[in-house]
């Protein structure tokens, strides 16, 4: 008798995000060139990445104030990092026009999306939820994603 088994591995590269509020932007810059390049080392690998980033990706969806608000380098430095690296935003990409929030900053007194995660395109067939969830002991409500990892085995970050 022949018994023969096929098993597949499956590697995903998570990351958890976590932005100070100081203005530090050459650390901020190096530290996006940095990730960058490491990440670069694994662009076959597929990519969920996330947390506070502490700024909206998207200006006008992503936030609701009475101020009007500048672009960032960080925000150019992330959108870049995705598009070099096919990521993508999960909750967005599931909910094209809403309009959810997951901060209130009482001194802009304004709401904010600064929380998200990033999967890569390829992990899109497997993304079955994305969810802002209602803020319990933080001050920031939790992202969540759900995926099927069965649905397909990416083996290209593209």
């Amino acid at each position: 008798m022949v018994d023969g088994r096929i098993a597949i591995s499956l590697l995903i590269i998570l990351l958890c995000f976590y932005s100070t509020c100081m203005p530090l932007i050459m650390m901020t810059q190096l530290f996006f060139q940095e990730i960058s390049a490491l990440l670069h080392k694994f662009s076959h690998v597929p990519i969920v990445m996330g947390g506070d980033f502490n700024f909206p990706l998207d200006l006008i969806m992503d936030r609701k104030s009475t101020c009007r608000s500048a672009s960032s380098k960080s925000r150019i430095q992330l959108q870049t990092l995705m598009s070099d690296l096919g990521l993508i935003d999960a909750w967005r990409i599931q909910h094209p026009s809403d309009r959810d929030y997951t901060f209130y900053s009482h001194p802009h007194h304004s709401f904010s999306r600064i929380d998200f995660l990033l999967i890569s395109k390829t992990l899109l067939p497997c993304l079955l939820t994305s969810s802002i969830l209602p803020a319990l002991i933080s001050d920031h409500s939790p992202v969540s994603i759900s995926m099927d990892l069965n649905i397909s085995s990416p083996s290209q970050n593209q």
